[in-house]
């Protein structure tokens, strides 16, 4: 074969694309063809599970227009479009060409099948892991919003605490300017505690925020101290 090309069926189910090309020098203009909108009536049946061979353009029945027009447009003589199958179902499609003047080929069928059981068997193997995976991701995010009533006592308790502490600072600073008794240093220690207790609020929100999200999971590293001082501050009330 002067071309060869591995199409796949994305993960998602949507639509073929190339995902691996080969060629001689003579199959070099079929390189980044959008194969799929070049060929509808071929990749039609091949995604049906048919496996398609064409003898030159003028082996196209009279509906592949399209297909034909690019056929002699490429300058191929023949090609064999097989889809790649796995559990009864096409993964993809295995697609060789011949553009070089010759004999008439003789397509091994049988050992192009033995071929393409090979990646079709891989991407369906892929693509139950990614199920598989997706699945889990599901039921984790069930899991975190079915555990959200017990989150509620204590969301409310952890942002009390902060509230708290801004409105009593802020109070105390009224009573300073009332009284005019009021200094920089001490006005200046009183707003440090406001936004502090302020930021312990947001951070609160955040994380019940990033708990219910439904993001993809993936792995990073942890810091240990910092864990332990997030507890800390969670559980000082409590402790005091």
């Amino acid at each position: 074969a002067d071309y060869a090309g591995l199409l796949q069926i994305s993960a998602d189910g949507g639509e073929l694309h190339v995902e691996w090309q080969w060629n001689q020098p003579a199959g070099a203009a079929l390189l980044g063809m959008k194969c799929v909108a070049a060929f509808p009536w071929v990749f039609g049946r091949v995604l049906a599970g048919e496996t398609v061979i064409i003898e030159g353009p003028d082996a196209f029945p009279v509906d592949a227009a399209k297909d034909r027009e690019t056929f002699r447009a490429a300058g191929m003589r023949s090609a064999v479009v097989m889809p790649l199958s796995a559990a009864n179902r096409v993964e993809g499609a295995l697609s060789l060409a011949i553009v070089r003047p010759g004999p008439r080929p003789n397509w091994d069928l049988e050992l192009l099948q033995l071929a393409a059981e090979v990646p079709a068997n891989a991407s369906a193997r892929r693509k139950a892991e990614l199920e598989l995976n997706s699945g889990r991701q599901k039921m984790a995010s069930m899991a975190r919003l079915s555990s959200m009533g017990e989150l509620t006592a204590s969301l409310a308790h952890q942002l009390n605490q902060p509230l708290t502490g801004i409105r009593s600072n802020a109070e105390a600073a009224q009573r300073f300017i009332d009284s005019g008794r009021a200094t920089l240093p001490q006005l200046r220690e009183i707003m440090i505690d406001i936004v502090d207790d302020n930021q312990r609020a947001s951070e609160v929100i955040y994380r019940v925020r990033e708990l219910l999200a439904r993001t993809e999971w993936s792995p990073r590293e942890l810091d240990a101290n910092a864990l332990v001082k997030d507890v800390v501050t969670l559980i000082a009330s409590d402790a005091l």
